[in-house]
């Protein structure tokens, strides 16, 4: 390791604060309370099951709900812990990532087995219902994956009592006994791009009895479509009935199905709005999550080159392992930073500056050998600016 390698600040880590503080005289709190290893272990490892355990109570539910840290956040400090050898509690990193909602993700695991989540190839939007999958496909206005083909036109013919009205649009559609009129309907839906299911639209339609307007709704042409798959290597006309049949059939060429998915804060609006509102209630209620979250860091950061340890009732993150200083073959500065820092508990580098400067040892020669010390792992040097010996 070089020794006159430069300072690399870690806050510039975009949006975080977890820079040291090499003026303060503020002291790490190591506790020293005699607990039982079952009570520490209590402490520190809480059930994972507690966050999950509130969304089982909520009977209207369908999903369990945990939260994570996201995954480029956790890249980005482990970057910066390399860069400045900083030791971090690992409190510290949990608390930092989880005072903004965008730096988190959230897992979402279907309660039952045989429920699904779907997730569109192109637009990566979510759905939790398979029919609410393919009714949007099929009504994409980019990168469509139907086109309709003109079949017939022709004016109505008969005596009509009533029409019925769109409460979007204001177009007039036949009665509901009129011939073809589900898939009269199903087209004006597509064309319109109106997201919601044939049933529950044509209960919404206004039925109007007025004789001047059903006099024009009788000018008017009708139209009816066939339809066929764009990147069908045999394009055939199909009803619209039969398209989304073949598209069920090949669900899995448009959609990706999970049982459970983890998403990113900034991807939650390509979640359904019902899922979105959940998630939602279930962030602002931390006290349910903050535990597990803490738990899924320590995992994050058990991984090699990096060391966690234990320190009283704390867990710290370094960048590599810890060595002792006993066997170290050092310069008469470094042998002096190592004996302050055995002689005076909790020392700061701001101490070490004021004891060790004179007019041959400067302070930029104190901090390298400091730094050089914390990079091969014979001490910690702490975010507050403190160090103690491995």
């Amino acid at each position: 390791m070089e020794r006159n390698e430069k300072r690399v600040d870690i806050s510039t880590l975009k949006d975080f604060d977890l820079s040291p503080s090499w003026d303060t005289q503020k002291e790490h709190k190591f506790s020293s309370n005699k607990t039982s290893d079952k009570t520490k272990r209590k402490k520190e490892y809480p059930s994972k099951s507690r966050g999950r355990a509130t969304m089982r109570e909520s009977k209207n539910s369908e999903f369990f709900y945990s939260v994570l840290p996201l995954q480029d956040i956790i890249r980005e400090i482990k970057q910066k812990i390399k860069e400045t050898s900083i030791t971090y509690s690992l409190k510290e990193i949990a608390d930092v990532i989880a005072q903004k909602t965008d730096r988190l993700a959230v897992k979402i695991v279907c309660k039952s087995k045989s429920k699904n989540l779907w997730q569109s190839k192109n637009t990566k939007r979510i759905y939790d219902e398979k029919d609410e999958a393919i009714h949007e496909l099929l009504n994409l206005t980019k990168n469509k994956i139907i086109v309709s083909v003109l079949n017939s036109e022709e004016l109505p013919k008969g005596k009509f009592n009533y029409v019925l009205q769109c409460p979007r649009t204001q177009k007039l559609l036949p009665p509901t006994n009129f011939h073809d009129f589900k898939q009269i309907v199903e087209h004006h839906l597509l064309e319109s791009e109106i997201r919601t299911s044939t049933d529950a639209y044509v209960n919404k339609l206004i039925k109007i009895s007025d004789k001047d307007q059903i006099d024009c709704w009788s000018k008017e042409v009708i139209k009816r479509y066939s339809y066929k798959l764009v990147n069908d290597s045999e394009p055939e006309l199909y009803t619209l009935e039969k398209i989304k049949s073949l598209v069920e059939e090949k669900i899995e060429t448009y959609f990706l199905k999970f049982n459970q998915i983890v998403v990113g804060a900034k991807e939650f609006d390509n979640l359904p709005s019902s899922i979105n509102r959940e998630i939602n209630i279930f962030l602002k209620n931390n006290k349910i999550w903050r535990k597990d979250f803490f738990i899924s860091c320590i995992i994050f950061f058990k991984k090699s080159p990096f060391y966690t340890f234990k320190k009283g009732e704390f867990l710290y993150v370094r960048y590599n392992a810890r060595k002792s200083a006993k066997e170290m073959n050092a310069n008469k500065l470094v042998n002096k930073i190592i004996m302050l820092i055995s002689e005076k508990k909790n020392i700061n580098k701001r101490t070490i500056v004021e004891l060790l400067k004179t007019e041959e040892i400067t302070t930029k020669e104190i901090f390298v050998e400091i730094k050089w010390l914390a990079k091969t792992g014979y001490i910690n040097e702490y975010s507050n600016g403190t160090l103690d010996l491995n």
